[in-house]
């Protein structure tokens, strides 16, 4: 069965063309940018003092070729588990969809900084509590103007936000509120 080309063929939600379009439409908003970490501890934890740098250097070359068949199939497991539960949450309030890999963005239209937390916090309970057999990071960049922003705007700043949430060590919420006069007037590159 084919799907819509503008559906992500993992999720069944919106792909990253049609979160464009959505994006660049609309105003007055919140947007959230979520992202899964990659789950090092699988091979990280490998190495020890005993073997220190040997077996660390051990522990990468295992990741670089277990992770190609290994990583890959957890990250569609995880693809398709996260954008279940993102899809389910969000449901009427906004529109979601994958952006990359591991990151999805979800659009609350009309919504201020305190629904769009609340929904960062929702999401954040939710998909911590998923069991993926390890251990991973999940970091949210909130951005939200009452003004006329268009999402792409605000989705470039909810992508600094995100940033600032993965340096400051990842499983975290960062937000930003958008004064209406910064429009950074970019357009994104979407494949």
């Amino acid at each position: 069965m084919r799907l819509p080309v503008n559906t992500d063929e993992l999720t069944g939600l919106a792909n990253a063309r049609s979160l464009a379009a959505q994006l660049g439409a609309t105003a007055q908003c919140a947007v959230l940018l979520l992202e899964i970490g990659d789950f090092e501890g699988l091979l990280i934890d490998l190495s020890d003092e005993v073997h220190g740098q040997v077996f660390f250097q051990l522990a990468r070359t295992l990741r670089r070729e277990l992770g190609r068949e290994v990583g890959r199939e957890l990250g569609r497991e995880v693809g398709r588990e996260v954008g279940r539960e993102v899809g389910r949450e969000v449901g009427r309030h906004g529109s979601c969809g994958r952006w990359g890999n591991n990151q999805f963005v979800v659009l609350l239209p009309y919504a201020g900084r305190q629904a769009a937390l609340g929904m960062a916090d929702l999401l954040r309970q939710k998909l911590t509590a998923l069991e993926f057999g390890e251990p991973f990071t999940l970091s949210i960049g909130v951005a939200v103007s009452s003004a006329q922003v268009t999402g792409l705007d605000l989705l470039h700043v909810a992508a600094k936000r995100l940033s600032t949430a993965q340096a400051g060590g990842g499983d975290r919420i960062m937000a930003e509120s958008v004064p209406a006069h910064q429009n950074s007037g970019q357009e994104l590159d979407v494949a």
